[in-house]
This record gives structure tokens, sequence and C-alpha cells, in this order.
């Protein structure tokens, strides 16, 4: 199938973990139709400290990573919107990365990318009850 440069998909994947009490990592992928490569959007804590969160957009990652167990479709847009994608995640607060990925996608909502529901269900699949810093200020 050839790429379609015109648009990207958004999709959320969680990360297949090593064991059952390990948290499940979440990212944002945008993808362009028909393409094995896509832009990752997670926020990362490698340091392992508290706080020690940092916000990375990834290009030129596989779609059909390893390293994911689900990925869930949340939605399509031109491409020239990606830089919205971009502008909206450095707003939110770099935290643990479920809480991230859902204040991520209540911004997209509420500037029209993705259906405004979609925030309402990611919140409640968050598992890690800690380290919510909040959508950043909504009124930018």
């Amino acid at each position: 199938m050839p790429i379609d440069r015109t648009h990207y998909e958004l999709w959320l994947a969680q990360c297949t973990t090593k064991a059952p009490t390990q948290p499940t990592h979440w990212i944002i992928l945008m993808v362009h139709p028909g393409n094995d490569r896509c832009i990752w959007c997670h926020s990362v804590n490698e340091s392992g400290h508290e706080g020690g969160y940092e916000m990375l957009i990834e290009p030129n990652k596989r779609v059909d990573s390893w390293s994911f167990e689900h990925k869930f479709f949340l939605g399509v847009f031109p491409t020239a919107l990606g830089a919205v994608v971009s502008r909206e995640a450095c707003k939110v607060p770099p935290q643990n990365c479920q809480y991230w990925v859902a204040y991520v996608v209540m911004r997209l909502g509420r500037v029209g990318l993705v259906s405004g529901d979609l925030y309402g269900w990611l919140i409640g699949e968050v598992r890690e009850r800690w380290g919510d810093e909040g959508p950043g200020d909504l009124r930018y």
C-alpha cells in the first residue's frame, strides 16, 4: 500500500510489561497511513528519580514495535495540522506517561483534532494513580 502523506493517524500504544506489577507505558503515535515508521510522543522518566520526567517527540520509530502490546486508534487529521499535536503536547507538564497521554488527548479534543469523548475513556483507563501534574494551563 502506498504511503498517504496527506494525513496522520493518531494511535495510543500500550507497551508490554516484563512483570504483572510493572507499570504499562503509554505512547502517542502519529502515523502516515501505509507507513511502517511514525513519530512517537511520550513522557518518560529514564533517571528513575521522582519528578525526573521529560517529554520526547521521536521521529522515524516503528509503528509495529515489538514493545507494543495493544494499539488503539484515536483519529485522523490532515498532515498540515501535525504541528498542533506537538504544540499541545508541549503544553502538558512531563509526568506519569498515562496521565500525560490522557491530558494531551484532552487538549487535542479541545482543538478539534480528536473526539472530545476520548479523554473520558483514557482517564478511566489510567492504572498508575500517581504523578498527576495536570493538563497545564488550559487558557492557552
